[in-house]
């Protein structure tokens, strides 16, 4: 009895250097993030380095707003191409770090990717918020992250920052 496998390869070579490209560059700014947090971090508490976080995105970290307006006829978002160093992704928690803007998504999970590589407690959630001031956002899916400190837990939401909530 004779076998023979026959298996076409449908991985693209080059983007999947591109995509390993991107995963090193976006841990190592991570890494530059939890450095410049942990800096005099011996007389800074756990809460310290969470406000330190939240102040490097607020202060890096624009909202895009365009991806508002480009939704379908259902009411979600379209999912987009974002373009960095000759290349194209998909709206992820890369793009907010990498590319310097994000949605309550993107900057919760890289959020959450700071926070864990910090040591503290952290989970990604997302639902709808009927607490937001604006009309617009109201019931509306969103994302932000829970963080356990001392036993507590407590929501730590960016979008905020914004004048959004």
């Amino acid at each position: 009895m004779t076998f023979s496998i026959k298996s076409k390869s449908t991985i693209n070579i080059e983007a999947k250097k591109y995509r390993d490209k991107l995963e090193k560059e976006y841990q190592k700014k991570l890494q530059e993030i939890v450095e410049y947090v942990k800096k005099d971090s011996s007389k800074q508490s756990e809460i310290d380095l969470v406000k330190k976080v939240y102040e490097w995105f607020c202060d890096n970290i624009e909202y895009d707003s365009s991806i508002l307006a480009e939704k379908k006829q259902d009411g979600t978002f379209i999912n987009k191409e974002y373009l960095y160093q000759n290349g194209k992704f998909w709206r992820s928690e890369k793009y907010a770090i990498l590319c310097g803007k994000g949605v309550c998504e993107s900057i919760s999970l890289a959020m959450k990717d700071v926070y864990l590589l910090l040591g503290i407690e952290c989970k990604y959630v997302t639902g709808t918020d009927d607490n937001v001031l604006q009309d617009e956002f109201k019931g509306k899916h969103r994302a932000w992250n829970e963080i356990e400190l001392e036993g507590k837990a407590y929501t730590i939401d960016w979008t905020p920052h914004l004048g959004l909530l």
